[in-house]
């Protein structure tokens, strides 16, 4: 901006703006480096354990193979040239959650035996020895859609059993009644994640005189044990 002060007589005086902008450094810089530390999902931040400082463009590999699947929390915290932290506090760091899920196929869902008005015996194979939970959903249609019910357990490491009691909900002494399961497994508990579901299976109940009632050819022999380091 010029000003010009003209007086009514005499020389003109010409005001010149020669002042600089003032100087603001870019807001955000590309960082050196990133501290990579780790912690359980259910642990605190302060609980993060440091793992090493990684460049621009590393690969992150961080070894991790519990016999007991928890879900890993990742939090990086960039550094400047000059050494400079983005955040003081590992819980304002950038994070995200690693979810861990060893079961990931679907199981296999065989009747045994025959039914009874009651109860269906059901041998359930194709999951590791790190499942730790069943989910079991039950309806009475393969959309499973009608009349749904879900049946969620927990067993530890090691201990899911290989033969399922599918309890009839009505009550006993009616007629033969057909329903329809999914079974899915968890090496991380009841709230999962969870694997692919074994495809809707069709059982029924035998009525009250022991008849209508499917069979089938599935093995209640229980697995073989695991060794869990």
């Amino acid at each position: 901006m010029t000003l010009l002060l003209k007086p009514g007589s005499g020389r003109n005086i010409i005001l010149r703006d020669q002042s600089q902008p003032a100087f603001y450094p870019p807001a955000t810089v590309a960082p050196v480096a990133a501290d990579i530390y780790v912690h359980y999902s259910d642990e605190p931040p302060s609980a993060a354990r440091f793992v090493r400082s990684y460049g621009p463009g590393e690969k992150v590999t961080i070894p991790h193979n519990p016999a007991t699947d928890r879900n890993l929390v990742v939090r990086a915290v960039a550094r400047s040239a000059q050494g400079t932290a983005e955040v003081s506090e590992l819980h304002d760091a950038s994070a995200f959650t690693v979810l861990f899920q060893r079961e990931a196929s679907a199981p296999s869902v065989v009747q045994i035996g025959a039914s009874t008005q009651g109860a269906i015996k059901l041998s359930v194979t194709g999951f590791t020895q790190y499942a730790r939970a069943r989910r079991v959903r039950i309806a009475d249609d393969a959309a499973m859609t009608v009349n749904v019910r879900v049946d969620v357990i927990e067993y530890g490491v090691g201990l899911v059993p290989t033969v399922y009691q599918l309890q009839r909900q009505t009550s006993a002494g009616q007629s033969a009644q057909t329903v329809y399961v999914r079974i899915s497994h968890s090496s991380a508990g009841v709230n999962g994640p969870w694997s692919p579901e074994s495809p809707a299976e069709a059982f029924t109940f035998a009525d009250s005189t022991g008849s209508g009632g499917t069979t089938g050819d599935g093995s209640d022999v229980p697995r073989d044990s695991y060794e869990i380091a």
